[in-house]
């Protein structure tokens, strides 16, 4: 790693089994219990993502259905002895289907076939979206954290819950699994020189200076 003070990166995944029962389609959100977990450390700097009601939740409680919303509430916990900014990245799979949309007088319609995000969720106001990518397969998203994070500190929520796209039966066939990946991970404060005038400036331009550096390698 060259001395790299990247501290701490580490995954969590969540799969989704999708599956047919009374002419409805189901999708079953289990977490992996060997999540695998990648860590590069440096001195006292560790993080630990956590998911606390997505993991008290029951098994019955984690079924969706087309536009059901399920508990889902990644956060970071600064488990070293150094100030970090954090970031989270999550991977939102996408796929060729067709949704339903309702108007106001009830009448439903279909929408045409296309590759889109299967699950959608609203950011919490302290994360703030520094980096996008699409493709046929992923939304990639990255949020940064708009705090410093001392040690033993926690982040907010990046979100509270995840909606499953109002998908049309039968679009995805039996059986499909999906993964949705939520990765965390941490830059020691003042390691790369990060300029600007608030918390949030120096934090998205401490990762854009790793990015670059990672990227020339």
């Amino acid at each position: 790693m060259k001395n790299k003070k990247i501290i701490g990166i580490t995954t969590i995944t969540a799969v989704l089994l999708f599956s047919v029962f009374l002419g409805a389609t189901f999708a079953f959100l289990v977490k992996q219990t060997n999540s695998e977990a990648n860590g590069f450390t440096f001195g006292d700097a560790d993080i630990k993502l956590t998911e606390t009601e997505w993991d008290k939740l029951a098994d019955e409680d984690r079924i969706v259905y087309p536009g059901k919303k399920v508990t889902k509430d990644p956060k970071v916990e600064n488990t070293g002895g150094t100030d970090l900014y954090v970031y989270l990245e999550v991977k939102v799979p996408r796929a060729n289907v067709r949704t339903v949309t309702t108007d106001a007088a009830g009448t439903e319609e279909i929408g045409e076939m296309k590759i889109q995000n299967l699950f959608s969720f609203t950011p919490k106001s302290d994360w703030i979206k520094i980096k996008e990518t699409t493709d046929d397969q992923w939304n990639t998203l990255i949020y940064g954290y708009n705090k410093v994070l001392a040690p033993k500190g926690e982040t907010g929520l990046l979100f509270d819950s995840v909606q499953y796209i109002n998908i049309v039966e039968g679009d995805l066939e039996k059986g499909t699994r999906l993964n949705m990946p939520i990765n965390a991970y941490a830059i020691q404060t003042g390691y790369l020189n990060e300029t600007g005038s608030s918390t949030a400036e120096k934090m998205e331009d401490a990762f854009n200076k790793y990015n670059a550096e990672a990227e020339r390698q």
